[in-house]
């Protein structure tokens, strides 16, 4: 069961991106990639006061099925991290684009959400995958 939101942006890494104001945006990885990956069993969540740059690993989940990279969307810094997900990295599969967020980052006014797909775009990119 994959669904989007459509007031988010998405990237090829799987990756959504929420403008949440104040030139910041909440990040975490789509329903379409918790699916993919299966049951997460454990977060290495990126460090809060650290810089992101635009797909580069910035973290990595692990899962019942592999290990995979988590991409920063975006060239900011990370502000803050959802620690919870140390003890609960469950929330991902249950709720990645709620509880299951990953962190927030500070997001020039500068960036161009162009960049990104649309939920339409990104609904067409995963049914190509």
């Amino acid at each position: 069961m994959t669904y989007l939101h459509p007031d988010y942006f998405y990237t090829r890494d799987h990756v959504w991106v929420q403008d949440i104001g104040q030139d910041r945006i909440r990040i975490g990885i789509t329903s379409f990639a918790a699916e993919k990956l299966g049951t997460v069993i454990h977060v290495e969540l990126p460090l809060e006061e650290t810089t992101g740059k635009s797909g580069q690993p910035i973290g990595t989940i692990e899962s019942s099925k592999t290990v995979s990279d988590l991409y920063s969307p975006i060239l900011g810094g990370i502000l803050e991290v959802n620690w919870t997900l140390e003890e609960s990295p469950e929330r991902i599969n249950e709720d990645p684009y709620g509880e299951g967020w990953i962190a927030v980052m500070d997001s020039p006014s500068t960036v161009d959400v162009r960049l990104f797909m649309t939920a339409e775009e990104y609904d067409v990119y995963i049914k190509e995958e």
